[in-house]
């Protein structure tokens, strides 16, 4: 499906305002723009307003949060940082009422993005949100095994260990399997953008793979919640599994046994192609 040009109607580039006003114009766009259409409709914003594509992403997606919380932004006065918004966001994320608090003083014009960004980390550590929903522990073996389509192919299985990239990728005979692990106290998930960051992550291996199961020690609640906006097609493709995730998959000899396992329950025939 062809985007449309992003640039609201009288809209002029500009390069001498800030990012709150550059962006605003864009924000009843992207947030009609269709999960498969997101990267170009970001990437054009990006070209006419001189932002870098990850800034105007960024942008779009706290203002978008602003808008959720029944903020104003016509009218709204003040003009935070990215980074100010996202420490709130991040705030929000763990305890409504605190996240609400602070939200007030960011409307106010009151901190700095290092103070802001100071008591999310500190909220954060108080509540030391590591739970997960259901207190699920999982094996990466089993989760592979349950979402592969029980069909003859050759079976060629990726592992990573890697920030923002799945934990295991199975090919097989054109289905490809993506499952992500998100852990709670990786470096990753202490990021006050890290939803973001994980969703962008995620969506695109929706639209990139066949399948794609994420297994999370923490809320993705906007990630869901686009979910469930997506168009049928891709909304089928995508699991939210809140859970722990042992990796038995971490050698060699595991993955030999795993592959055997493979052939025996799904009567596959291994490439023995593994990467890493």
């Amino acid at each position: 499906m062809a985007v449309k040009s992003p640039s609201p109607s009288g809209y002029v580039r500009k390069h001498d305002g800030g990012w709150f006003d550059r962006m605003l114009p864009y924000l009843a766009g992207f947030q009609a723009t269709q999960l498969g259409e997101r990267n170009v409709f970001v990437a054009r914003v990006a070209e006419e307003t001189g932002l870098a594509v990850n800034t105007t992403r960024r942008a779009l997606g706290m203002l978008s949060f602003l808008s959720e919380q029944g903020v104003d932004l016509a009218t709204m006065r003040a003009r935070p940082a990215i980074l100010a918004i996202e420490a709130v966001s991040k705030v929000h994320r763990l305890n409504v009422a605190l996240g609400a608090d602070l939200l007030k003083k960011l409307l106010a014009g009151e901190g700095t993005v290092l103070s802001f960004r100071a008591e999310a980390d500190r909220i954060a550590a108080k509540l030391n949100r590591v739970e997960t929903s259901s207190g699920e522990r999982v094996r990466l073996s089993d989760v592979a095994v349950a979402n592969l389509p029980k069909i003859a192919g050759f079976v060629n299985a990726q592992f990573f260990d890697r920030p923002l990239m799945p934990a295991m990728v199975v090919d097989v005979d054109g289905f490809r399997l993506a499952i992500f692990a998100i852990v709670a106290q990786s470096p990753t998930t202490r990021l006050a953008n890290a939803p973001l960051l994980i969703e962008g992550t995620v969506l695109r291996s929706v639209v990139t793979c066949s399948r794609t199961v994420v297994c999370s020690e923490i809320a993705l609640d906007e990630l869901a919640k686009t979910a469930r906006s997506m168009r049928p097609e891709f909304a089928d493709r995508l699991e939210i599994k809140p859970a722990s995730i042992e990796n038995d998959l971490s050698t060699e000899d595991q993955r030999t046994l795993f592959r055997q396992r493979v052939r025996e329950n799904l009567r596959y025939r291994d490439s023995g192609n593994t990467g890493r």
